[in-house]
């Protein structure tokens, strides 16, 4: 009799633990977020994670700046700085303060965040070769669709 008990109590947890695991992947794939009217995904964070997240954007879009400023001057070692300012080593930082965001953001759009960094420390790099100016703003203007692929597909709330 006790051993029923036993191999019930197993099937038991068993299942909770698949249906944790399940869940867990479920918002670690998808993410928390809904359809807009505008057909972006609304992203579901808090205020504050909200506020976060528009500060990691300004501080990209403030590195292209400079990385344009540096261009123009001729200071190409500045613009790989700047690009490198939000690279992966950025996304390290961030993830250490505030690593729950990440739970909460779908899965193809943390792929384009990470991407994005990723290819801040590739224009770095590439700025810093004996790359021709043409070659450098191609590679800015195909790290910028990235910004503007994620602008078009998400929103926060």
């Amino acid at each position: 009799m006790k051993r029923n008990h036993y191999r019930t109590a197993t099937v038991i947890l068993a299942v909770l633990w698949i249906v944790s695991a399940g869940t867990l992947f479920y918002f670690l794939y998808f993410g928390v977020a809904r359809t807009g009217s505008d057909g972006r995904q609304i992203v579901s964070v808090t205020e504050g994670e909200k506020q976060f997240l528009l500060q990691e954007m300004r501080q990209l879009l403030s590195a292209m700046q400079q990385i344009h400023m540096h261009m123009g001057n001729g200071d190409r070692e500045s613009a790989a700085r700047a690009a490198e300012s939000v690279g992966m080593n950025m996304v390290d930082e961030l993830a250490a303060v505030e690593g729950t965001i990440l739970l909460k953001l779908p899965a193809p759009m943390k792929k384009l965040g990470l991407g994005t960094h990723s290819e801040f420390d590739n224009l770095a790099r590439t700025i810093r070769s004996d790359a021709s100016e043409q070659r450098i703003q191609k590679e800015i203007g195909e790290l910028m669709t990235r910004c503007v692929a994620c602008h078009a597909a998400y929103r926060l709330p």
